[in-house]
């Protein structure tokens, strides 16, 4: 739509530079393509979103205190039967849970 603009100049050569921040596929949630831009062109900040609903999308997914005791992850309960020794940390104390937000 801007080509017929005579104050426009439209570039159509590839940048090298940019293409470092280009991505190839659209992450695993997204559907398509569109949807992944889409959720891009959403704006996030305080200025276009009520309080509340800024907190809400720029909070962490999961708050640990520091100096908390996380556990190690479990294999799944596949690989757990073919190899008993898997988890090298079953005689450690369990942590306490971490605390969600």
């Amino acid at each position: 739509k801007d080509k017929n603009l005579s104050h426009v100049i439209i570039n159509e050569r590839r940048n090298r530079r940019a293409t470092k921040f280009l991505v190839e596929r659209a992450p695993h949630q997204f559907g398509s393509a569109e949807q992944f831009e889409r959720s891009l062109r959403q704006p996030l900040g305080p200025d276009w979103n009520t309080a509340l609903v800024h907190n809400k999308a720029i909070q962490k997914p999961v708050v640990v205190k520091a100096g908390k005791m996380i556990d190690p992850i479990e294999p799944p309960k596949a690989h757990a039967k073919a190899g008993k020794n898997l988890n090298k940390h079953a005689s450690l104390p369990k942590a306490p849970s971490a605390v969600k937000a």
